[in-house]
């Protein structure tokens, strides 16, 4: 998100650098001007200081260059940094999910059912590698009191996630710790998906979080659709 933010700034930089050096040599034109013609009411002595006009001009003409050059400097210096900002925030490992995610319900036939697992699919799609991988998965009716019900992967998700890689049928089953979530017919759930990671070379962490709306509907298979809102990434 904000990578946007930063091209929006290079870009403005790039338009508008030339307007901003002729609003300071006018300026400085303009201020000089007033110096000069002012006379002693505004700086007293100031002829006499200046000298004739033509030691006047060249010393703001010294000014009007010195000035320019000092914002331009400071111009090259806040693009390259942040274009190398901008350059390290698009090299880096980004893991999101891959086409989307699957219910498997325990029960077809309209009565009550469990949720049987979910079959999530995680992609990296950055250009670097990423390490020390997690996906935990919260799930909430939408119709209750919201009280989430954690879901853990078989097995071990492996550590690292090569670019242009995938993690591919990470099933994921309800804990026992609670009870069962248990779902009637066009009963909805809100499915949350936070991925954690750490880029491999950097050593910073990342996470991704993907939201999704489940509906029990015992005669068609939908798939779960993403909700936008709950969308994050960092």
């Amino acid at each position: 998100m904000w990578y946007n933010d930063g091209m929006r700034i290079i870009e403005c930089f790039r338009r508008n650098w030339l307007i901003t050096n002729i609003i300071i040599v006018l300026g400085e034109i303009i201020i000089a001007c007033l110096i000069w013609l002012s006379g002693d009411w505004f700086l007293a002595g100031s002829r006499e200081t200046f000298g004739p006009l033509n030691s006047y001009i060249f010393i703001w003409l010294s000014i009007v260059i010195a000035t320019v050059a000092a914002f331009n400097t400071v111009r090259a210096s806040l693009i390259a940094s942040k274009s190398l900002e901008l350059s390290r925030a698009t090299t880096r490992p980004f893991l999101n999910v891959v086409g989307g995610i699957s219910v498997i319900w325990s029960r077809n036939d309209g009565s009550p059912t469990p949720v049987n697992y979910f079959v999530i699919h995680v992609g990296n799609t950055g250009i670097f590698p990423a390490d020390h991988v997690s996906v935990v998965l919260n799930v909430s009716k939408t119709n209750s009191d919201n009280q989430k019900h954690l879901f853990v992967v078989e097995g071990e998700i492996p550590s690292i996630c090569f670019p242009g890689e995938g993690i591919n049928n990470l099933i994921f089953r309800e804990t026992k710790e609670k009870e069962q979530l248990t779902l009637a017919n066009q009963d909805k759930l809100k499915v949350i998906i936070e991925i954690s990671y750490q880029n491999k070379l950097t050593h910073q962490f990342h996470k991704t979080i993907r939201s999704y709306l489940a509906q029990y509907v015992p005669t068609a298979q939908r798939a779960p659709t993403p909700l936008r809102e709950g969308d994050y990434w960092d």
